[in-house]
Formats: C-alpha cells, structure tokens, sequence
C-alpha cells in the first residue's frame, strides 16, 4: 500500500513516465479469456477499519451471436434487486454496441456509432436527458474498466492509457493504468496469483485484484486520497464459475 501511496505522489509531481501502450478499440486483446461465466463480489463499506456489508454484485459474461453481454445485478444486503446493467460489444473488437442499465429511479439506453453515442438517460429527481455526442476517440463505457482490464495481457511492467465514456454524465475521461505488484487472494477455496493494476486518477484511489491465470476480477478497492489505507469500499469475488443449467438454477447454484 506504501507503494501506491508513493505512486501516487510521484505522478502528481509528474515524475512518472507517460504509459507504454493505449487500450483502443481493436486492440489485441485475450479474446481466449471470453467464455461464459459468473462472478458473485460481495460488497463492503469500511470506515475507521470498521467494515459494514453493503450488498452483492453477480457479474455474467455471456455470448450473444457474434457479441459479447457484459451484466450485472446489484443486491441490496437485505437481497433486494437494485439495478442492472447490460453492455453488449463486439465480439472481434470489444468495441461497444449498445449498453443499458435500469434502477428504481435511474435509468439509461445508448447505442454507439463508430465515433458518436445516441440515446438517453434519467437520474432521479432531474428531467430525461438526449444524448447525441460525437466520440472521435472511440471510448469505451466507464463501466467496463475493470473487464477491459483482464483481456490485457499484463505484466509487472505494464501501464496504459485509456478512454473512458459515461453516459450518466454524457461526457468523456481519460485515465491511466500501472501494474504495481502482485498478491495472493483465495478463490473458490484456494489460493491463486493476482497482479495488482492501480487506476491512476487524481480524483480516488482504486486498486484491482486480477488473476493472473484467466483474468478474472477478484478484488476492487476505492477510497480517497485523505482515508485511511483500509478504508473506502470493497468488493470480494466470492465465488466464480460457468453458468448454471436451468435446473441448477433453480437449487440456487451459479
């Protein structure tokens, strides 16, 4: 944690080389790491080393013809549905096709163009807001960092740049990526390797926990810069897995 600390303070007095590669649109990515799957992260809020449940996030990659379906359901700690959110991209690209996401007073429905996004969106208590936004950079959804980031191939040296569209906002971020280490995280009962991937913006702190072996998301960490080390909100990958059949789902198995 000293390290990113450090990291940190280095770029900010801009001391920290530029990144070595760009996450695009078409990059190559590790298209082998695209099979369907199932992710449950429990999620905490910790404040003064105190954690409190804050509820649970299923992610689903699923093939959809020639895309790829990226969704997830958000629980409340009682169990109630929140949200969800479906992002379809190309299955050769990754580039994004359209992305959809609904909550009980927010909703949202884009479709993207090549280098321009359409549709709208609603955030409660304020009025429906069209979208039509040229997008010369081609970015991609905001939501989808922290997939994007385990069909990279990584490295202890690896560091990017990277665009990022959020359509709640309807406007454009640039951030970077660093790998800064490795870690130990237990998966499905064992212990696996994770390169730790730091998002390099000055407005938070988020680290990522990502296996090694396929690229599986099983730690995020954000806080801001004044908390202490521990503090800010978790996000533990429990339990990963292939899609239930039908009749697995219904005895409540992944």
């Amino acid at each position: 944690m000293v390290t990113t600390i450090l990291l940190f303070a280095v770029q900010a007095a801009g001391l920290v080389p530029p990144p070595r590669d760009t996450i695009r649109v078409g990059t190559m990515f590790r298209r082998d790491r695209l099979e369907p799957r199932v992710s449950i992260q429990r999620l905490y809020n910790v404040r003064n080393g105190e954690p409190r449940p804050a509820g649970m996030l299923v992610r689903r990659l699923e093939p959809d013809g020639s895309r790829w379906l990226f969704i997830r359901e958000s629980y409340s700690p009682t169990g109630k549905g929140e949200s969800w959110d479906t992002l379809a991209v190309d299955g050769q690209t990754l580039a994004p096709r359209w992305h959809r996401s609904h909550a009980a007073h927010d909703s949202a429905s884009v479709e993207y163009l090549g280098i321009s996004v359409r549709g709208w969106s609603r955030l409660q208590g304020q009025p429906r807001r069209d979208i039509n936004t040229s997008l010369p950079s081609r970015p991609f959804p905001e939501g989808m960092l922290e997939d994007l980031v385990g069909l990279v191939s990584l490295s202890s040296t690896y560091s990017a740049h990277v665009e990022l569209y959020d359509m709640w906002s309807d406007s454009t971020m640039s951030l970077d990526i660093r790998v800064s280490g490795t870690d130990q995280i237990s998966r499905n009962g064992r212990l696996v390797v994770t390169w730790v991937v730091d998002k390099l913006h000055d407005r938070g702190i988020r680290q990522m926990w990502i296996a090694r072996g396929d690229g599986v998301l099983l730690r995020t960490h954000d806080r801001l810069p004044q908390m202490p080390a521990d503090d800010g909100s978790w996000k533990e990958t429990t339990e990963t897995g292939a899609p239930a059949s039908p009749e697995q789902r219904g005895r409540g198995q992944l």
